[in-house]
């Protein structure tokens, strides 16, 4: 075994390197999804569809797959650390099934804006039965609540687990950060409709559901 003899200078630069390594290596983290969703988003005539991923026990992050000239982009929202981490998406197809690899690009704080946490939410069950349930959830500017600013009457059927966080997150614009925008109970949104924050209406339907297994690292090393 061979031992190297450090000089001062030398010792200092190589505590830190390994002090670099441990911060970087503390940084990076693994995201495990087992769920994908595709809602297809009718605003104003408008329309465009969303997938997204998510964990079906951990509602504190989020993958989103778009597409922008041509291109695939991913972008994983932490909600607890408010870090998003961007992936280049390759796509490719066996056997008429569509896969997507993702590669690590880099990493940002998310910019959210603070006057949507002034919004207040209610919502009301107009009816149910032993599978399925319909709610209408109404958002107010501010705790006065006059006039709905926006509105979705929901149908929402029975799941494993609770996934109206994963509705919210794709479809519930511009409040899709909002962690303490839930309800209890384990519910999948299979179609809404309503109206937005700018009064325009809009159409969701959810058009496909499947697990998965997918993990993302957000380091490149």
């Amino acid at each position: 075994q061979k031992f190297i003899k450090t000089s001062p200078m030398k010792k200092g630069i190589l505590t830190f390197i390994i002090a670099i390594f441990v911060m970087v290596s503390g940084y990076a983290q693994n995201y495990d999804f087992d769920l994908l969703a595709q809602y297809r988003i009718n605003v104003d005539s408008y329309k465009h569809d969303r997938i997204t991923y998510a964990n079906s026990k951990n509602d504190s992050y989020f993958l989103s797959v778009t597409s922008s000239n041509g291109k695939l982009k991913g972008v994983l929202y932490d909600l607890d650390k408010f870090i998003m981490f961007n992936y280049l998406v390759n796509e490719s197809k066996v056997n008429d099934e569509i896969y997507f690899d993702f590669v690590y690009v880099d990493s940002d704080t998310i910019k959210y804006h603070k006057s949507f946490y002034g919004y207040e939410f209610t919502n009301e069950e107009i009816k149910a039965d032993s599978i399925s349930k319909t709610i209408i959830v109404n958002a107010y500017e501010g705790k006065k609540r006059k006039k709905a600013k926006m509105s979705l009457e929901m149908d929402m059927i029975e799941a494993k687990s609770n996934l109206f966080p994963l509705f919210r997150f794709c479809c519930f614009h511009p409040f899709e950060l909002l962690q303490n925008l839930n309800f209890s109970g384990n519910y999948l949104v299979k179609k809404a409709k309503g109206f937005t924050l700018m009064g325009k209406p809009v159409e969701l339907e959810l058009v496909e559901f499947r697990d998965v297994k997918l993990r993302l690292n957000t380091s490149k090393i």
